[in-house]
């Protein structure tokens, strides 16, 4: 069965399509012989697709970027079968073809966990919260939050209630991992929520 339908909140392009062509390719080689390929494998250079079991050898004018091949397909709901992941096909395409806001969120979402973990260790209770129109990071503690009485809401201020901006929260400990004494962010990951929330303006 092939996947061509896209979701994707990122304009298509020829390497997003080929990538989409991979995961279809991907999923086939499933079905056939019951596993796939190890790698999708791009070439810097020409943008070149491909899904390989290991990686090339180094020769001038190719620079190899490779991705778990199993990470750009996901399980169609109560089903035993395959379809591609749209949100990790658009993240793996951001790394050649960024858009602002979003590298900007994947930079000081890295930075505010790293500096968060430094500091207190991955707190049970901390959450990753983002807005969805500025995308700007902070990791927090609820518990720890001083309440602040808020005044009254007037009829004409309950309307600007309506309008007001989507928080996204998300448990730190979810998108963190501990390599030894190397804090590892799980970039990929929290790039599929803030694409799952990007709409452009």
């Amino acid at each position: 069965m092939i996947y061509l339908l896209n979701k994707s909140h990122i304009p298509n392009n020829p390497l997003r399509e080929d990538i989409l062509e991979a995961a279809n390719d991907y999923i086939g080689e499933v079905y056939a012989y019951d596993r796939g390929s190890d790698y999708l494998a791009i070439d810097r250079y020409n943008l070149k697709v491909c899904l390989t079991n290991k990686k090339f050898p180094e020769v001038p004018y190719h620079d190899w970027a490779y991705y778990s091949a199993i990470s750009i397909v996901k399980p169609v709901a109560n089903s035993l079968q395959l379809e591609p992941d749209q949100l990790a096909i658009d993240a793996i395409t951001l790394d050649f073809f960024p858009i602002e806001r979003l590298e900007n969120f994947r930079k000081t979402a890295k930075e505010s966990i790293i500096e968060f973990v430094k500091e207190r260790g991955i707190v049970s209770e901390a959450l990753i919260v983002f807005p969805i129109d500025t995308f700007d990071v902070d990791v927090i503690v609820p518990d720890e939050i001083e309440n602040v009485d808020e005044p009254a809401i007037t009829l004409d201020e309950s309307f600007d209630e309506m309008d007001a901006v989507a928080i996204i929260e998300l448990p730190l400990k979810d998108f963190v991992r501990m390599r030894g004494d190397k804090i590892v962010p799980n970039e990929f990951k929290l790039l599929k929520v803030a694409l799952d929330n990007y709409f452009e303006n």
